[in-house]
């Protein structure tokens, strides 16, 4: 369940800092591909425009449309990683909070059917994730918790299909 901003996880509880963490990994390739649509798209408006021809080269909007692309995917790659920059994952004895700077959602540790590591792999890396399954319903309207649900076959027959799924860093 989603709480205000006020009230949120012990002063002595571990805090992890997945936004910070994702922010630096994720800004630079940000910036270079920035850098890349913006080469791309005036390189096709100077074919385009210019260079002593009458007709527009077909290849200059080719250009043109590929840059704005890139643009488009590096400059929302750049604000969705400012966005979640100061999100956050705390544990205390209360449960497992996650935040995304203004709002905080707790799964409680008495509400838990079952927690477990899962891993999978992507390409030659493994990459592993946490496992929170409740034993009662989950709140689809939850903001903060409800893109972390997960439903797939569950990890054992006692367990519900629904679960959290925290996903962690490949290695």
């Amino acid at each position: 369940m989603s709480t205000p901003h006020g009230h949120g996880p012990a002063p002595t509880a571990t805090v992890i800092r997945t936004g910070q963490r994702n922010a630096t990994k994720a800004l630079p390739l940000g910036i270079v591909l920035t850098a890349v649509g913006l080469l791309v798209l005036f390189g096709g408006v100077g074919i385009t425009v210019g260079l002593g021809e009458d007709d527009p080269s077909p290849k200059g909007v080719v250009g043109i449309v590929m840059g704005l692309l890139i643009l488009f995917v590096s400059v929302t790659s750049l604000i969705s990683t400012w966005v979640s920059r100061s999100s956050t994952v705390s544990i205390d004895p209360t449960g497992l909070w996650v935040g995304d700077g203004k709002v905080r959602g707790v799964v409680p540790w008495n509400s838990l059917a079952g927690v477990g590591l899962h891993w999978s792999k992507l390409g030659r890396a493994k990459v592993y994730s946490i496992e929170l399954c409740p034993s009662g319903p989950i709140d689809r309207d939850d903001p903060i918790l409800w893109p972390l649900v997960r439903d797939e076959a569950p990890l054992h027959p006692d367990l519900p299909r629904l679960r959290y799924r925290l996903p962690g860093q490949a290695r």
